[in-house]
This record gives C-alpha cells, sequence and structure tokens, in this order.
C-alpha cells in the first residue's frame, strides 16, 4: 500500500532564530549597546516576518501572521532591553508579539570542589 503526502495547509508558520551577541560583534560596555541591540533584533524580526509572507502564500484557512521566536544570547553582560516596546511594533504582524524575544545567558557550570563544598 502506497501512502500519498498532504501537505499541510492549515498550520501556523514558525520562524525561530538563535543570535549570539558577542559573535555579533556587539560590545558589553558599549554606551549605545542597548539601543543598538534593540535595532539590530528589530531587523532580524522584520527579516524574519519578510520570510514568513514569502514563504507562506495566504490562504483562508490557515491563520496568517506567523510566529516568530528570536533566542538572543546576552552572555557576557550585554545589555537586555524591554521586549515589550519592541512587541509593539510588531503587533499586527505577527502571532505572538510579547513572546517575539527571549534572553538568556549561558550559565558556567561549577563543581562542588570550586564552591567549597
Amino acid at each position: 500500500m502506497k501512502l500519498e503526502k498532504i501537505p499541510l495547509k492549515t498550520v501556523r508558520p514558525l520562524y525561530y532564530k538563535e543570535i549570539c551577541l558577542g559573535l555579533l560583534g556587539f560590545k558589553p560596555d558599549d554606551d549605545d549597546g542597548e539601543k543598538k541591540v534593540e535595532a539590530f533584533c528589530a531587523e532580524e524580526v522584520e527579516e524574519l516576518v519578510k520570510k514568513a509572507t514569502k514563504d507562506h502564500p495566504q490562504n483562508p484557512k490557515r491563520p496568517s501572521p506567523p510566529l516568530i521566536r528570536l533566542r538572543v544570547d546576552n552572555s557576557g553582560g550585554f545589555p537586555t532591553f524591554n521586549v515589550n516596546r519592541l512587541a509593539q511594533q510588531f503587533v499586527n504582524k505577527v502571532a505572538n508579539p510579547q513572546d517575539i524575544i527571549r534572553f538568556h545567558a549561558k550559565v558556567e557550570a561549577t563543581s562542588g570542589k570550586e564552591k567549597g563544598w
């Protein structure tokens, strides 16, 4: 019995990207670091939105705004910014404006001996 592939037509597209601020040339002690990081993240989200609209043409049965997630590695003391302010720019463009950006910092593992246990 041969199976026939049927493409899903009602799935909301999800676009995910990880960036590391340290590898992109940002400096943790920059005076305008917060604004530069926010502008860079807004640009990256805008590119993901454009890619989603290009890759998935409109379908009346498909939910139109895509899910976008940008995971930002700010290890090393890089500044963060108010994500809600950035989310306001993408309210009608994405399905999850409050969850577009997630900051995370890598935690260095230490053994019990290093802590003096």
